[in-house]
């Protein structure tokens, strides 16, 4: 019987991850799955506050939020993750602030 070669620690770790069925495996995606899946739970929970005030803006803020902390398990690719996880995170901050803002008296002052 030959003598197994000692494989490094990362080598067993890719072994055990494509015996699970995940072959694209990065760092900076789990990485991003948690950050933007805490953003994304700020931005529902902001959503979630503000529905009286604004309902549309409100409702945009918290499908942003759910997209936020789904979209990780979806999209494969650390650059893709980290771009889409921007883009929605300041959708969500600019949906969560806009329906915070107080309405403007009208113009002809009524």
């Amino acid at each position: 019987m030959e003598a197994m070669e000692p494989i490094s620690i990362e080598e067993a770790f890719r072994q055990q991850m494509a015996m699970l069925g995940v072959t694209n495996f990065s760092w900076w995606s789990l990485l991003a799955a948690l950050i933007f899946g805490i953003a994304g739970f700020y931005v529902l929970r902001g959503g979630w506050r503000v529905r009286r005030l604004h309902a549309n803006a409100a409702k945009g803020a918290m499908a942003t939020g759910i997209a936020l902390m789904v979209y990780p398990m979806i999209i494969t690719g650390p650059y893709s993750d980290w771009i889409i996880g921007f883009a929605l995170t300041g959708l969500g901050y600019y949906l969560v602030n806009f329906a915070r803002r107080k309405p403007s008296p009208p113009a002809d002052g009524r």
